[in-house]
């Protein structure tokens, strides 16, 4: 079974093998300004500050397909 989550990572190789240019960083901060359906961010506390990113596999390729307006490309 494939994992139902998805890394910042392979979104935004994604969303490049679908013709839309991402980048990690952008990606984190739309996630956790609240800006897609799909996933969701907390901002961490203490030190690092580092952010937790869920993305849903499923729920990602369900809104990709949507905003094409046909199957995506899945990696």
């Amino acid at each position: 079974m494939t994992d139902p989550r998805m890394t910042l990572h392979e979104l935004a190789e994604a969303l490049r093998a679908n013709g839309i240019p991402a980048t990690e960083d952008r990606l984190r901060e739309m996630a956790l300004a609240g800006k897609f359906p799909f996933a969701f961010g907390i901002r961490g506390d203490g030190r690092s500050g580092r952010a937790t990113i869920l993305i849903f596999r499923h729920a990602f390729y369900a809104w990709l397909d949507e905003m094409l307006g046909c199957k995506s490309i899945r990696i």
